[in-house]
């Protein structure tokens, strides 16, 4: 093919962050995830070694968890693997010093077990699984950050009244030789909250010093990455994308009530993987399959929502014209006392019962509620809505769904 002009091309962050203890690292990585869907939207997905470490700032920020549990490589890779499929904008990965250190367990027992006790030559089994999990992080869809934690030093330093302290220092990240090649942002945090840019791709921040990285530096971040020309989807990511929207309608909901039914979304389901089934290894016929599906889902949501909506407003109409027709009413319920001069002259205005405005298609949450009937929004607007969905939060199927779609439709 030859040489071609390079061109910079939109790109997905892979950041990496790392400090001693209380540092901040977590809370400096959701930071700047927030600062990244504050730009792009989307949601933040974050794999937690640390005991929920996490958890503790969920009042603080929008995200969605899980705890591992055995945290070896496979462990990682498996839910790195389950938040592409489900579609998250950003993943965190919090820490991945736990999975170097059950691999450096794991060569040291095989050395022992299979190698006489040496290492070197455990390595031999141990190095294809470090590689694994480098490839699930690099090959991730979405924005990766990850944090690390480094070894930690004391060292004494004169402050300025002339005394000696002790000084808490981070040293190299603890993790595999040479894991900072695979990040863009290579990010030091200081026991202060100091962050010191050392490996920055972009050019901007590069050995820049600044306190407590933030939303800010995530939306500088996603600025840079954002710069360039589009890079096309791959077929994977195309298939990937077509799934989770084929799976948000299935879960569409008007009022809290499903437009289709568990039962409908199981026969569309199985329909896919009978197909899949049929087409075998034709990963391209089956992308051009499920988006022919797609299509047919997206007028059967119209013709549903369409027929809900007008059922909605039938049933409002007959509750007004029953209770509000003045006609029904008897004279007793509808007449009122006259009112006297000196009444008219000293009472005051009479407030309407039902004074509260309407704001954006919605009833404010203070006060009394109106009588007033919800606007309903218009096909195109909620099959629009259901899409932004589908690109926010990825899938949400039922865990029948779910299996089904990671395991027996996965066409890669």
């Amino acid at each position: 093919m030859g040489f071609s002009k390079a061109v910079k091309s939109q790109a997905k962050l892979r950041a990496a962050l790392f400090g001693p203890s209380g540092s901040g690292k977590t809370y400096s990585a959701l930071e700047i995830a927030e600062g990244i869907i504050s730009v792009i939207g989307g949601k933040i997905a974050l794999i937690d070694s640390e005991r929920s470490t996490a958890s503790k700032y969920a009042d603080r920020f929008n995200f969605d968890q899980v705890d591992l549990v055995v945290k070896d490589i496979d462990e990682y890779v498996l839910y790195i693997r389950e938040a592409a499929e489900a579609g998250y904008t950003v993943l965190i990965i919090d820490s991945l010093s736990h999975a170097w250190q059950m691999l450096l367990d794991s060569v040291e027992k095989l050395a022992q077990a299979k190698y006489k006790g040496n290492t070197w030559s455990a390595w031999s089994e141990g190095t294809p699984e470090q590689r694994k999990l480098v490839d699930a992080i690099v090959s991730f869809p979405g924005h990766i950050i990850v944090t690390m934690r480094s070894k930690t030093e004391w060292q004494t330093t004169t402050n300025d009244r002339g005394r000696t302290t002790p000084v808490r220092v981070g040293l190299a990240p603890e993790q595999g030789k040479g894991i900072e090649y695979e990040f863009d942002i290579l990010v030091e945090i200081s026991p202060d909250h100091i962050a010191n840019i050392i490996k920055d791709r972009s050019g901007k921040f590069q050995d820049k010093i600044f306190e407590k990285p933030g939303k800010k530096f995530g939306q500088e971040l996603i600025a840079w990455l954002n710069e360039g020309a589009v890079i096309p989807k791959t077929l994977e990511q195309q298939y990937q994308e077509t799934m989770t929207e084929v799976k948000s309608i299935l879960d569409s909901e008007d009022n809290g009530k499903r437009i289709f039914t568990a039962e409908e979304k199981d026969s569309v389901m199985k329909k896919i993987k009978d197909k899949f089934a049929v087409l075998k290894d034709n990963r391209e016929q089956k992308l051009d399959y499920l988006k022919e599906v797609l299509e047919e889902q997206k007028k059967i949501f119209h013709s549903k929502l369409e027929s809900v909506t007008e059922e909605a407003v039938s049933a409002q109409e007959t509750t007004t014209s029953t209770t509000e027709n003045p006609a029904e009413q008897s004279a007793e319920q509808t007449s009122e006392p006259p009112i006297s001069e000196t009444q008219q002259e000293t009472s005051e205005p009479r407030p309407f019962e039902d004074d509260k405005p309407w704001e954006e298609g919605e009833l404010i949450s203070e006060g009394k509620k109106g009588k007033g009937k919800k606007p309903q929004p218009s096909l195109t607007e909620a099959l629009a809505e259901v899409q932004r969905k589908s690109a926010e939060s990825g899938s949400a199927g039922t865990e029948t769904a779910e299996k089904t779609t990671s395991n027996e439709l996965d066409i890669f």
